[in-house]
This record gives C-alpha cells, sequence and structure tokens, in this order.
C-alpha cells in the first residue's frame, strides 16, 4: 500500500507536468492515479478531469496538469485527450 499524496522528496506542485497510470476511474468528482515522484517512488494522488472533458477509465495513462491546493487533488487528462487537443490547435 502506498500512502496518498505522500512523497518523501516532492511537493505536490512539483508533480505537475509528470505521467501516470489511472488507477480508478476519472471525472469530475472523483479518481486516483500512481504516478512517479522521480526518486524512484510511486505515490498515489487524487485527481479529477476538468469541468466538460471526458472521463479517464482506469489503466489509461494521464498526465498531471495542475494542482488544487484547497482540494488537495490534481487536474489530470488522458494522453488521447491531450493529443486531441494538440491537433485540433495545429489545424485551427
Amino acid at each position: 500500500y502506498m500512502p496518498m499524496q505522500e512523497s518523501y522528496s516532492k511537493k505536490l506542485t512539483q508533480l505537475i507536468g509528470r505521467r501516470g497510470t489511472a488507477i480508478l476511474p476519472i471525472d469530475q468528482s472523483f479518481g486516483l492515479a500512481r504516478v512517479n515522484d522521480g526518486s524512484g517512488g510511486a505515490i498515489q494522488v487524487a485527481c479529477r478531469v476538468g469541468e466538460g472533458q471526458s472521463a479517464i477509465a482506469a489503466s489509461e495513462t494521464v498526465e498531471l496538469l495542475r494542482f488544487d491546493a484547497a482540494g488537495r487533488f490534481f487536474y489530470v487528462a488522458s494522453l488521447e485527450q491531450i493529443r486531441r487537443a494538440r491537433t485540433e490547435t495545429i489545424h485551427a
């Protein structure tokens, strides 16, 4: 068992931009991902998708986009959502 939101060498905001794996489905109200903390450890972080974003299935790769300090969770997007957004921006 790895405790949620505990890292021995990183502040939570330092995890922004890291990729991890959804270990539970992630939607606008709840989710959980496992992320490498950069020092060889893996931690579990609470996460959500942004308003209007599709839910993310367990086992999908996600990227931590920003940290909500008040709620103590990360907003995330799946790699597919990120690729789609970049493609739409390029072709716009």
